[in-house]
């Protein structure tokens, strides 16, 4: 998964400790009770042919799936606003940024996406869209390099009011994950449950976007132990045999959001030690929120 993978090159891990990371990251995703919500398909597909995606959507609740054109290749997207008077070419450079970089300028607001899980795969997640201008960001690269080569396509979306008379609940989630301007998660119940599960992803704060990267982690990791090898290997502190990021195994991710923004994403977790951490960088702040605590350890049983 090149979200982490950025970063941990970043902090001098090994190729190979990168590699083993990428691919174990996507292995919880699952998209067994998502479905059974009724809500309306929206399907994204983005490659060198272009993007494909609606242009305009009646206000409410929607299951998205995004899907890389080339089968031997990756995608990630964001439905975003972006600051004011930007062009397109600065809107697309920004949300590159964002996405590959996890760099977030001021000005910007994520609603949610997602990034496919396997070349072949898709990844599909819930929102719900109000009333407003937006742009779908997506973009797409190799399996094999670590986004390096990635591309990123944005294209215009409209949501019109709502005239549809059929009622649209939230989906019912069984574990619920709160992002605060505190740089903190929480995490809820713990343990989680294993087995599918529906995830409900906050950020209830105001001031700062997040992602989610769920990792699967040695049991009896701490977060502590997490913070103090990341803040090694971001100050060029060699660690012996790849250190704690080299036993990371599968887990899942959930896109930038902003405050006051929700998505529902499902997981398959097996029974064991996970931790959810941010990556993400403020514009002009070279230190990802991980470094400042925002690393939450749970268990699922």
């Amino acid at each position: 998964m090149k979200r982490i993978a950025a970063f941990l090159g970043m902090l001098a891990l090994t190729a190979t400790s990168i590699v083993a990371s990428a691919q174990d990251g996507f292995d919880a995703y699952s998209n067994v009770l998502l479905p059974e919500m009724g809500y309306t398909d929206v399907s994204i597909t983005v490659g060198a042919s272009g993007l494909s995606a609606p242009e305009e959507l009646e206000a409410g609740f929607y299951l998205v799936t995004l899907e890389a054109e080339d089968p031997e290749g990756l995608a990630y997207m964001n439905i975003v606003i972006p600051p004011a008077g930007l062009s397109d070419e600065e809107v697309t450079a920004q949300l590159l940024e964002a996405g590959n970089g996890d760099v977030v300028r001021h000005g910007w607001q994520f609603f949610g996406g997602t990034n496919s899980p396997y070349p072949s795969q898709t990844a599909t997640f819930a929102l719900e869209l109000r009333e407003g201008e937006y742009v779908i960001g997506a973009s797409y690269y190799s399996d094999d390099q670590n986004g390096a080569d990635e591309v990123m396509l944005i294209s215009d979306l409209t949501v019109t009011p709502r005239v549809s008379d059929d009622i649209q609940e939230a989906p019912e989630s069984a574990v619920k994950l709160e992002m605060t301007d505190e740089l903190r998660y929480i995490v809820s119940p713990d343990p989680v449950p294993a087995g599918p599960q529906i995830w409900e992803i906050t950020n209830s704060g105001e001031h700062h976007s997040h992602h989610m990267v769920m990792m699967g982690v040695p049991t009896g990791t701490t977060a502590e132990e997490i913070i103090d090898e990341a803040g090694a290997l971001f100050s060029g502190t060699p660690v012996a045999d790849g250190g704690l990021f080299a036993q990371f195994t599968g887990g899942g991710y959930a896109a930038l959001q902003s405050g006051g923004t929700t998505t529902w994403v499902e997981f398959d977790l097996k029974p064991g030690t996970y931790a959810v951490i941010c990556f993400i960088m403020e514009d002009g702040v070279f230190r990802p929120h991980l470094l400042d605590g925002m690393v939450t350890v749970f268990e699922v049983e």
